[in-house]
């Protein structure tokens, strides 16, 4: 795991402060020693959480959208793996966590992207439902040759850091938030509407479950 402190800083790179979860040192920081860690280790799994996304203050210090920074980003990526010789053997997968975290009751930023790149991989794209608990089965999927995992039906989510929320998003375009706090259904939209009580029994299964097996967990 690297710190920012572990980084080789370049004076054009930008540091933003602010709360310990939001302050750093730009993304594009730790692009070196990424590609020479991937260089130096044939099977790993290397991951970086970014970090311009998550402040309104990075926007205004380099005058980027997150868009904008982020093609840069892995232009410049790519061509470090070209340089190194690594494209044909990396497989590259980017993924968000979420949307607008502020705005938790809009479906839209749940709909995050997920992009998979590599070495005879064939182009396509799908409108499929899956989620995050997806992902090892689709990276399996396509760097060992895995079953790909089949498309959910429904799936149970929480909202952002923001505020307490949760809900169930179908894929035929149904969706349900509640309000955790209040109480209150704040969104309940599309064909064949979902039932608050099942989303909350269903909801509070999972966190039964969760905390039982972290109870076995901690009493070994």
């Amino acid at each position: 795991m690297l710190h920012m402190r572990d980084l080789t800083l370049q004076p054009d790179w930008l540091t933003v402060g602010g709360s310990k979860v939001e302050s750093g040192v730009e993304d594009r920081a730790a692009l070196p020693a990424v590609i020479e860690f991937l260089a130096a280790h044939p099977q790993t799994l290397v991951m970086q959480e970014m970090i311009f996304g998550h402040s309104p203050r990075w926007t205004a210090k380099t005058g980027k959208s997150q868009l904008e920074y982020y093609d840069d980003y892995l232009l410049e990526l790519l061509r470090g793996l070209e340089q190194q010789d690594l494209s044909d053997r990396v497989l590259l997968v980017v993924v968000s966590d979420h949307g607008d975290r502020a705005d938790s009751f809009n479906v839209e930023n749940y709909h995050v992207p997920l992009l998979i790149s590599g070495s005879g991989i064939t182009p396509s794209r799908t409108s499929a439902l899956y989620s995050h608990n997806d992902l090892q089965a689709l990276i399996g999927h396509f760097l060992a040759d895995q079953q790909l995992p089949r498309a959910r039906e429904s799936f149970l989510t929480v909202g952002s850091t923001e505020r307490w929320v949760y809900g169930q998003i179908t894929s035929r375009g149904s969706y349900m938030f509640i309000d955790n706090d209040r109480g209150t259904v704040s969104a309940n939209q599309g064909q064949g509407r979902l039932d608050a009580l099942s989303l909350y029994e269903s909801f509070q299964t999972q966190l039964n479950t969760f905390a039982a097996r972290y109870q076995r967990w901690r009493d070994k």
